[in-house]
């Protein structure tokens, strides 16, 4: 009993072959002893047999799972880097786009910088000539104020004057009925026109003798001395003035000469040749 004891110990131990080899070489061991033995051995060697095979065959399949994974790895490992090269180019040709994007948006800004200064230095231009005609039209304006200041004071001093009838003249400065009158029996007389425009005399000249009238001129103190003003008004049987071109002494040096020497004086509202024609029918109509 002790010793299948101790053959129980030493298997259990894990030192199977060892207790084998020594109960079959002893002699002292009984047989059924080494009979049970033989037989536990005898089954061992049919489990472990049966072990390795199936040790063999996982070992097999093992190792074809780990070339199929091994295969699989270098597959996903060429996919990885396929997919990386594939990668690295698509980076590159966004970055070639980008890059492509960023010099179309950079000559885009430009044109358009280019564009913008253009139509700046046009608005500029524009600008600069409006502010120069509203700096000429402000020049005329206040021309035109004080023309028109002119023109009032000329109005407000000649308001108590009134074309009067054409009186006679004294009995030696008269003329005969052969120089006063024109063809067709209408009026003449002498006509002093003072200021006015020097290249409008020859229309005006040619409409006073339609009407048999003399024309006599004198330029407002422009050139002539208003001295000799005196004498012409003296010689006149009617002085026009026209009050848009003329000075306002002039005007008034007229005006009293006129009023001293009891001729008319009739102011025109402008130095145009229709203005003067209807002066001299209204004078020649007063006088008829």
């Amino acid at each position: 009993m002790r010793l299948a004891a101790l053959w129980e110990e030493l298997c259990t131990r894990g030192l199977v072959a060892a207790a084998y080899w020594a109960f079959i070489s002893q002699a002292h061991v009984p047989e059924w002893l080494k009979t049970h033995a033989f037989g536990e051995v005898h089954m061992l060697s049919h489990f472990m047999g049966g072990f390795n095979r199936q040790s063999a065959k996982e070992l097999w399949l093992a190792e074809r799972e780990v070339g199929q994974l091994a295969d699989k790895l270098a597959s996903h490992r060429r996919r990885g880097r396929d997919d990386l090269a594939a990668r690295d180019r698509r980076i590159a040709e966004l970055e070639q786009e980008l890059q492509q994007t960023r010099n179309q948006l950079a000559d885009s800004y430009r044109q358009h910088a280019q564009r913008d200064a253009r139509s700046s230095a046009g608005w500029q231009s524009r600008l600069d000539r409006n502010q120069r005609r509203l700096s000429a039209t402000r020049a005329r304006l206040r021309a035109i104020e004080q023309e028109n200041q002119r023109l009032a004071a000329l109005v407000e001093a000649l308001a108590d004057v009134a074309p009067p009838a054409r009186p006679l003249p004294p009995q030696a400065a008269t003329p005969s009925a052969a120089d006063c009158t024109g063809p067709g029996g209408q009026p003449g007389g002498c006509i002093l026109y003072v200021g006015g425009r020097c290249h409008l005399l020859p229309h005006l000249r040619a409409r006073a003798e339609a009407r048999a009238a003399e024309l006599l001129h004198h330029d407002g103190g422009r050139g002539e001395g208003l001295q000799a003003l005196e004498s012409l008004v003296d010689r006149a049987d009617v002085v026009f003035c026209p009050i848009d071109c003329i000075s306002h002494h002039a005007c008034l040096k007229a005006k009293h000469l006129c009023r001293r020497l009891a001729k008319p004086f009739v102011p025109l509202r402008s130095s145009s040749a229709t203005c003067f024609a209807r002066a001299i029918e209204a004078w020649h109509g007063a006088g008829a």
